[in-house]
């Protein structure tokens, strides 16, 4: 259903604030509106909540017999992140830039080696 245009510029400066103070009107009416029926939406969602007997215990890491929780739920590998590994590599134009092997290779090593250089140039 499309509704037939209005030529705001037909309105007198009177009309238009008029115009204008009705939509407000009826903006503020709608908002209120929606804002009740979320509020009413939330309270009653709010009556769903979890059992705190779910909340303490995950199923990935369960206690074991004697009473520690197993590694089960843990990545392998997952010991060593936010360790420093010992830089390989460095740029002999700028000694504060270098890289140890892992991840992407920095932007100044493969704008280097697209030059001809090797990656052996800048082993430390």
């Amino acid at each position: 259903m499309r509704k037939k245009a209005i030529d705001l510029k037909s309105f007198s400066v009177d009309e238009l604030i008029t115009i204008r103070e009705r939509v407000d009107a009826l903006i503020e009416s709608r908002v209120d509106t929606e804002r009740r029926e979320l509020e009413t939406r939330l309270r009653r969602l709010q009556k769903f909540k979890p059992h705190a007997d779910a909340r303490k215990e995950s199923p990935v890491r369960k206690a074991g017999k004697n009473g520690k929780k197993s590694k089960a739920g843990r990545k392998a590998g997952r010991s060593t992140l936010g360790t420093k590994v010992a830089p390989k590599f460095r740029n002999p134009d700028n000694s504060a830039e270098a890289w140890s092997g892992r991840g992407l290779q920095p932007r100044w090593l493969r704008a280097a080696i697209k030059t001809g250089k090797s990656i052996e140039d800048f082993r430390i």
